[in-house]
């Protein structure tokens, strides 16, 4: 032993003294590597610990030093003559600054400002270098992602320093990434203030809003215009810049709703929102209204029909960012009488715009009645007109009037089905500008609430299809359409029984609100699951999962929208094998989950769990899910059951209704129940995954839900569960799988009481776990052993019903104790009474689970024999062994066999 120490400590010092060398001759890799090595043979001597902390240091210093060195001599270059030296430096920096370490330091040592002057020097240059400047660019873009740095890096921006970045040409996608890093540094620099950072360059700021705006009005290539508009979007970032942009660029912003390019008028009122968002006090909240008035209100009262078009679009635009702002304009007192009067013999562009504001105003209802009072005949006259735009558009904003006031389709000629059939030729017509489809979306969502219309849109010939085309090649469309799809097959929904007993007394007083649906007959559940039939036959549901799949397409509205047709759909069973082979599984998974990535809402995910459940519940598992898809159905589907949800989506016709929960949380969680029952069915791995995810617990606590349907179910699951090892023994008595399994202590005696429960199917199912559990002689000795204590069986509230502990004893010598968990166990192998009203099949899948557990109790030790005997299970073994029922009939004998092993006479 002394030998081999000694032979350690040599070893040790041998390595000491090659670090040391290595160390002197500035070799610091190698170095380290003796001192782990030494410390591997004695992490005790302290000579060793020392040097590797002394040598991390000095490593550490002359890593910092090299460094400086490095970007000096590479900020030297950048300066070079030769361009393939300088785009090489400009490289490396840019590997450098990749790191946030390295980038502090070259922020140190000026990197900065250094690279942003040869950035402009680059910039001003004929025939620039286009890789020099990427790398450059690339190098500002991190050094300045932190708010500190995002400041100093906009203080070198100035006005004339953003028109040379972006170049003389106006139409250069070269500018591009230029355009995309002003915008990132005036956003990032806005945070600054979280930084510590107060003083924030807001002449700078404004100046790249200036110089995009102008920017936006010269350019002719629409890529580089929305680009750029999208980046001025970016650079509104606080109150100051949307302010400033306001008021002096105010007039070039409403320009652009009269550009011809249809992606930059949709972008306005984006702009208008977030300069609305920013301006938050109440001053400039007035000053900012004040500033959008004037110019609308010029605008309108010009002779110029250009400028005339331009108001009315510009009010449009303020309405659909802000109804506040755009409905007090709108209600300038005379304002909309005087527009009407000239507009009518204005041309058609003009009298679009003014189509357009109107059909914005009806979102509000003071607005409303003031296009009621002063525009309806100008509506009606638009409405037949021949061209498609004015009349698609006047019938949109009559539907709307019509929908919100129905006293009025007294008055206006309103043709639902003519004005659906129109909206959709529309749709159809490829030749029609966007504007005008997206008018006619609108008008077929407002109308799609009428049952009527429901019906008509799934049985036309080119709607559906129009449908799928749209949402594989529009993204403002298709949130249109499948709008309409969620109206198509929603279920109406069920009023509980204390909101009819209420409708109902209401008739009886003669309230005259309540009224009967005439269309109520065209909107029962058996018509919604055909129209739901007609949306699957004509492709619209992997029309729906490959929009959602594109990752700009992939909006929390759009997302919950499809989980929402998707569950509606799926209440029809008979679509569940149809869904399945057009991708449904995978793509509710998917939606189920968003929410991890912040791309859902927790509704639309809940919505594609339940439709999870609800397919889940009938088919094949083994046919239907390959095994990955089938253990990503677990969590999904295990969410349904631990969280409380009280909206009231559609559902189906279904016995769960308590005033207690709503109704679509208890259908959820039941059907969440059978599907994993279902899916627990098919092999140990996922059975393994719904123990991992927490199932067991939510199993357990849904044994006490209000509804006996949910009660069964979670039993149901729970006697599933039981082919796994790990719950088997969990319920058996080991402690440590219950531990591993979340079990409840008091598990076992809950499922021995429900195995005496009055409802069939909720005894069979615990007493199916407990006939399995009784092949442990441990959990045997938990029956016999179980007295429930004070309580009866399964009750919560400490109230008691029967005896816990019977004895039964002889009239000369006392017998076997029988506690309340034999007599659970013997009482299976009871006949069952007139008042259970259980069939002959019934009373067998009783019986069989009966016999198996007194035969395992019996076959464990001689004692637990004779407590069968003495509790009266002779008598029904007997009985049973002669049932037609032969599995239950051998069952009875192997039982009395097992009791007669132990010289037990069982005649």
């Amino acid at each position: 032993m002394t030998a081999d120490l000694e032979k350690a400590h040599v070893a040790t010092l041998a390595f000491l003294a090659k670090a040391e060398a290595h160390k002197a001759q500035g070799e610091y890799p190698l170095a380290l590597a003796d001192l782990k090595s030494a410390l591997a043979i004695d992490r005790t001597n302290q000579d060793v610990v020392t040097a590797m902390r002394d040598l991390l240091v000095l490593s550490a210093k002359k890593s910092a030093e090299q460094t400086a060195t490095t970007t000096s001599a590479l900020l030297t270059a950048l300066n070079s003559k030769e361009e393939k030296e300088a785009v090489d430096a400009a490289q490396r920096l840019a590997s450098l600054s990749a790191d946030s370490g390295a980038a502090a330091r070259l922020l140190q040592d000026g990197a900065l400002e250094a690279v942003m002057t040869k950035l402009l020097q680059v910039a001003r240059t004929s025939g620039k270098s286009e890789a020099l400047q990427s790398g450059l660019l690339r190098v500002l873009r991190q050094l300045s992602r932190d708010p500190p740095a995002a400041v100093r890096a906009l203080v070198l921006l100035t006005e004339g320093s953003v028109d040379a970045l972006l170049g003389d040409d106006p139409n250069d996608l070269t500018a591009l990434p230029v355009v995309d890093l002003l915008a990132s540094t005036v956003l990032l620099a806005s945070t600054a203030d979280a930084a510590n950072v107060t003083d924030f360059p807001i002449v700078q700021a404004r100046g790249i809003a200036a110089a995009l705006t102008r920017r936006l009005r010269t350019s002719e290539n629409d890529k580089l215009r929305v680009a750029t508009f999208g980046a001025l979007i970016k650079t509104i970032a606080n109150e100051a810049i949307g302010m400033g942009l306001i008021q002096a660029h105010g007039s070039a912003l409403f320009d652009l709703v009269l550009d011809p390019n249809e992606n930059i008028k949709g972008l306005v009122p984006a702009a208008l929102v977030r300069i609305f968002e920013q301006v938050v006090t109440e001053g400039n909240r007035k000053a900012v209204r004040e500033a959008c008035a004037t110019e609308i209100t010029r605008c309108i009262d010009s002779s110029s029909p250009k400028t005339k078009t331009k108001g009315l679009l510009a009010l449009s635009a303020v309405m659909q960012a802000n109804d506040e702002y755009g409905s007090a304009i709108f209600a300038v007192p005379g304002l909309l009488e005087s527009v009407v009067d000239c507009v009518e013999s204005d041309a058609p562009s003009t009298q679009l715009a003014l189509l357009e504001v109107l059909s914005n105003a009806c979102t509000q209802k003071t607005n409303r009645d003031l296009v009621s009072a002063h525009c309806m005949s100008f509506l009606n006259d638009m409405a037949k007109s021949r061209d498609v735009r004015l009349s698609s558009a006047a019938s949109v904003t009559l539907t709307k009037l019509v929908a919100s006031n129905t006293d009025l389709s007294q008055t206006v000629d309103v043709n639902a089905m003519a004005s659906v059939d129109a909206f959709i030729a529309v749709l159809a017509d490829t030749k029609v500008d966007t504007q005008s489809h997206l008018r006619a979306m609108e008008g077929l969502a407002y109308l799609s609430i009428q049952p009527r219309v429901k019906d008509h849109l799934t049985s036309h010939p080119t709607f559906l299809p129009t449908s799928v085309r749209y949402m594989q090649s529009d993204r403002g469309l298709a949130f249109g359409f499948l709008t309409v799809l969620a109206s198509i097959t929603g279920f109406r929904r069920k009023l509980s029984q204390e909101e009819e007993q209420v409708k109902n007394l209401r008739k009886m007083a003669k309230d005259t609100s309540v009224t009967d649906d005439p269309d109520a007959e065209l909107d029962t559940d058996a018509r919604v699951m055909v129209r739901g039939i007609k949306v699957v036959q004509h492709g619209c549901v992997p029309a729906m999962f490959a929009l959602v799949k594109k990752g700009e397409n992939a909006s929390p509205r759009i997302q919950d929208l499809v989980a929402q047709i998707l569950c509606s759909l799926a209440t029809n069973r008979k679509l569940h094998s149809v869904l399945v082979q057009q991708g449904a599984a995978r793509g509710l998974v998917e939606l189920a989950r968003s929410t991890d990535q912040s791309t859902a809402s927790e509704e639309g995910a809940r919505l594609a769990a339940h439709a999870i459940a609800k397919i889940a519940i009938t088919v094949n598992p083994n046919h239907a899910f390959q095994s990955n898809l089938a253990a990503d159905l677990v969590r999904p589907l295990l969410s349904l059951l631990t969280t409380q949800h009280t909206s009231s989506s559609s559902s189906s016709t279904t016995p769960l209704a308590k005033p207690s929960q709503p109704v679509t949380n208890q259908l959820a969680q039941f059907e969440a129940l059978m599907a994993l029952t279902n899916l627990g069915s098919m092999n140990d791995d996922i059975r393994a995954r719904i123990v991992h995810a927490g199932g067991i617990r939510a199993f357990e606590e849904l044994l006490f839900a209000d509804h006996d349907m949910v009660r069964r179910a979670a039993a149901e699951a729970i006697c599933n569960m039981m082919f796994d090892p790990t719950v088997f023994a969990a319920y058996a008595g080991d402690a440590t799988a219950v531990a591993q399994v979340g079990a409840s202590a008091g598990a076992f005696k809950i499922l021995l009481a429900l195995a005496d429960a009055e409802d069939f199917a909720t005894r069979r199912a615990a007493a199916g776990a407990i006939a399995i559990l009784s092949s442990s002689p441990t959990a045997c000795r938990r029956i016999v052993a179980e007295t429930f204590g004070a309580n009866a069986p399964g009750d919560r509230d400490g109230k008691t019903t029967s005896t816990a502990v019977v004895t039964r004893r002889d009239a000369v010598s006392p017998g076997p104790t029988i506690t309340r968990g034999v007599q659970i166990v013997v009482g299976l192998l009871a006949p069952p009474s007139a008042a259970s009203g259980l069939s002959r099949e019934e009373a067998s899948e009783i019986h069989h689970r009966g016999v198996e557990c007194v035969k395992n109790l019996a076959a464990v030790e001689k004692g637990m024999a004779e407590i069968m005997v003495a509790a009266g299970a002779l008598d029904g073994l007997k009985r049973l062994a002669r049932d037609e029922n032969t599995a239950v009939a051998r069952g009875a004998v192997e039982a009395l066999a097992a009791v007669a092993a132990w010289r037990i006479d069982v005649l």
